[in-house]
Formats: structure tokens, C-alpha cells, sequence
């Protein structure tokens, strides 16, 4: 009876430290390999690509804020639109202050309060919020919550027990950090973000039916548009907030292609025209979203400022922070109540303009309506 409780004991021990060296192999390769971009590290280098940085961002990057020790002095939030175009790491470059983004693909509007309800409990240092806004997202449609969202985070400055479970531990993290390792070592590139959150810039050979799919997208959400007041009753909301804590509210339209401001003028033009004056009963409104040399740029396989029709590259996105930062002002525009009308006017004779020298373009955006 001892020597058999001997070889269990024994056996028992064996496999307890077997399974700590298979966690602790996992927790160093998940933060080695910093697959979901949670941890501020470079160990293997600063340029390593993350492939599956997207994929669970409505946890980890609220886990990423937690972990992040530095004073953080701007907070970007908004849609994929704001994700994939500002860099946390140009905004340090401008202004020698860190910021984070926590934009998100599929962002509604009222999590734009959720997300500052907890920024300013992990990081009540925060000086400056910029909220980008897209006229899609202000629709009845878009303002309800729904199933995918989730903000489970518990707004507390230290990282609970199940979140540094996931951070480190987790075989879904150790599962994207062995494909991270392996797409890197492929080079490929295409679809993959850079360190900072920002997209890697590819060249596309099918770039025309990446803004043809972008067309059809869109005219679904823009026949389904209904204007919704809810939308700026959050704005107004979050206004309000800022002011409490002393925070600069910084409210911003991101860029689309020239051909989605067209879809937009001949699907909702009453309606896009009086969501600009409602934004700025608000507050000034920084305006990238008119026709200029950037989001009039020929559609290629070599764009350097846009992937498709509603989503701009870092590049641009550096124009927009340079813009916002005020270190430049060739791009964008301040709208208020006095002169929003007036721009409102002159972005559609542009647009018109713009449409009778580009005839083939054009066609493609009416296929798709």
C-alpha cells in the first residue's frame, strides 16, 4: 500500500510539473510574442506584425490600458475608421506625450461614454479625448446595443485575476501567438497591422472591387438611415463630462474617398447636410471629410491614403493628427455654426465637379446603388 501511494505521490508531482512548465512556456510566449498587442515590450523588435491584433480589441485593449504605466495624456476613440488610421506613436512624435487608441471596428455611440466612464477611473491623468464620427453610426439602426459588444472590463486600475488569465495564459492567446511567429517568418503582409494598431500598407492589385464592395456596404446602411437624436444627446452627454473633469473634447470627421461623399449626397443629402450643423451646435467640429487633394486621390493599386472608400491609411491619419495637434493645417477644417452651411454648399458643387471629370468612377458607385 506505501509503494503504491509512493508512485502516485510521485506520479501526482510529475504531471503538476508538467502542466506549470506548459503554463509558464505559454505566458512567456504570450508575452514575448505580444500577440493581441497588449504589452508595451520589444523584445524581438519594434516592426514585428500582428495579425491578429483585431480580433478580441473590445477586451484587450482596455487590458493594454491597464497594463500601460505611463502617464497617457490623449485618448482616441471612434470607429475602424480612427482605429485603423491614428498612431499612438505619431502623437508621441508631435507632442512628446503618450496617447492611446481605443477606437474599434463596429463602434456604436454609446459606447463612446462607456469607454470614458472607465478611461477616466484606469487613467484620470487623461487631458485630451478626440472622438472621430462617422454620419453611418447616427442612425436608429446603429445606436442600440447589441450582441457583439463587450465591454466586460471591470473599470478598476488593477488587472483582475481572469484578465491576466487571458493576457497570459489563455491557449486562444498561445494558439495567435504561434501564428503571429509563423506569418512574420512568411512576410506576409497584406491584411496585417503594425505595432502601433496602425494597418500595414500593401499593395493591392484589386483595389477597384475593394471600393466597389465598400459602395455596397454602404448603400445598405444608407437606405436604411434613419436620423437619430439619441446620437447627439451622447455627444452632448460626453460634452458635458469633459467640461466635469476638465478634459478637451476634441469632436473630428474622418476622411472618406471623394466617391463615398458622393454616394452620400445623392442617397442622404438633407440628412448628412443637417448632421454636420447638429454636430456643431455641440461643440467645433474638425472636418476631414470634404473634397481635397487626399480624398480626391485616383483610385490604384498604389493609394497611398486610402484602402477602400471609407477607410484611410496612417499616412493620412498623420495629416489628421498633425491637423488636430496643430503642427499643420494643409487638411482639414474647423465647422461652426457660422460657416457650416456655407462649406456644406461648396463640398457639393466639388462633388459635382468632381463626378462629371471622373465618368468611369462613378459608374462603379452607381452599380452598386
Amino acid at each position: 500500500m506505501k509503494n503504491e501511494y509512493k508512485i502516485y505521490k510521485k506520479f501526482t508531482k510529475k504531471i503538476v510539473c508538467i502542466v506549470v512548465v506548459i503554463v509558464v512556456i505559454i505566458g512567456v510566449l504570450n508575452y514575448v510574442i505580444n500577440p493581441f498587442n497588449i504589452f508595451n515590450n520589444n523584445l524581438i523588435g519594434s516592426k514585428m506584425l500582428k495579425p491578429k491584433a483585431k480580433m478580441q480589441e473590445r477586451y484587450t485593449k482596455f487590458i493594454a490600458f491597464k497594463l500601460d504605466k505611463r502617464e497617457i495624456d490623449a485618448v482616441f476613440t471612434g470607429t475602424s475608421r480612427v482605429d485603423l488610421a491614428l498612431s499612438k506613436d505619431y502623437y508621441k512624435q508631435l507632442t512628446t506625450k503618450n496617447a492611446e487608441n481605443l477606437a474599434m471596428g463596429g463602434f456604436l455611440l454609446y459606447e463612446y461614454l462607456d469607454i470614458f466612464k472607465k478611461m477616466i477611473i484606469i487613467h484620470p491623468e487623461v487631458k485630451n479625448f478626440y472622438v472621430g464620427v462617422d454620419f453611418a453610426t447616427f442612425s436608429k439602426n446603429k445606436t442600440d446595443k447589441n450582441e457583439y459588444t463587450r465591454f466586460s472590463i471591470n473599470p478598476v486600475k488593477k488587472l483582475l485575476p481572469e484578465e491576466i488569465g487571458f493576457a497570459l495564459f489563455s491557449g486562444k492567446g498561445a494558439y495567435c501567438s504561434i501564428w503571429t511567429a509563423i506569418k512574420n517568418m512568411m512576410g506576409i503582409e497584406k491584411r496585417m497591422f503594425n505595432p502601433d494598431g496602425t494597418r500595414h500598407m500593401f499593395l493591392e492589385p484589386r483595389t477597384s472591387d475593394y471600393f466597389i464592395d465598400a459602395y455596397r456596404e454602404y448603400v445598405v446602411s444608407y437606405e436604411k438611415y434613419v436620423p437619430d437624436e439619441r446620437g447627439m444627446d451622447i455627444l452632448k452627454e460626453l460634452k458635458k463630462l469633459c467640461d466635469e473633469h476638465g478634459i478637451n473634447l476634441y469632436i473630428f470627421i474622418m476622411p472618406t474617398h471623394i466617391t463615398d461623399e458622393y454616394l452620400i449626397n445623392k442617397m442622404r443629402p438633407n440628412e448628412y447636410a443637417q448632421w454636420k450643423k447638429n454636430l456643431t451646435k455641440i461643440s467645433k467640429v474638425y472636418d476631414f471629410q470634404y473634397p481635397s487633394e487626399y480624398t480626391t486621390e485616383d483610385i490604384s493599386p498604389e493609394m497611398k491614403y486610402f484602402f477602400e472608400a471609407s477607410h484611410s491609411t496612417y499616412l493620412l491619419g498623420n495629416k489628421i493628427l498633425e491637423r488636430l495637434t496643430g503642427k499643420n493645417s494643409d487638411f482639414g477644417r474647423i465647422l461652426d455654426e457660422n460657416n457650416v452651411s456655407k462649406y456644406v454648399m461648396e463640398d457639393k458643387k466639388s462633388i459635382d465637379n468632381y463626378v462629371k471629370s471622373h465618368p468611369q468612377v462613378i459608374n462603379w458607385v452607381e452599380k452598386s446603388i
